[in-house]
């Protein structure tokens, strides 16, 4: 298994370079989000989880899954449920499935709004 884990995070807007996933020895997850018109080859707009070197402009939190999508629409505008099943539509099938069911009950629940500037 390779140490970091990094899917495509397929949420209009920031699927061309954005990605998700996790570092298996650090044990934390993260996200690095671009925008569709953002040059891939500068640091990401976006970084959430834990980056290389403290000041890289990462936030510097404990994760789950559903934190990080709240962080990921809380930058992006976008509502948690889309972003969860943004986030599973590049995962592999059986975090696809959880990820779905996350985002069911993000669907029932206020969390499912974009986050108010």
């Amino acid at each position: 298994m390779p140490n970091v884990v990094r899917m495509a995070l397929l949420l209009p807007g920031w699927d061309r370079y954005s990605v998700w996933g996790w570092d298996v020895m650090g044990g934390y997850l993260f996200a690095r989000l671009w925008g569709n018109a953002d040059d891939p080859d500068m640091p990401p707009t976006i970084r959430i989880g834990h980056g290389r070197p403290p000041g890289d402009g990462a936030f510097r939190v404990s994760l789950n899954v559903d934190g990080l999508a709240e962080l990921m629409a809380k930058a992006t505008g976008t509502g948690v449920r889309h972003v969860l099943l943004a986030m599973g539509a590049g995962a592999p099938e059986v975090l696809q499935a959880q990820l779905q069911k996350f985002a069911t009950y993000a669907a029932t629940s206020v969390r499912q709004q974009p986050f108010a500037s």
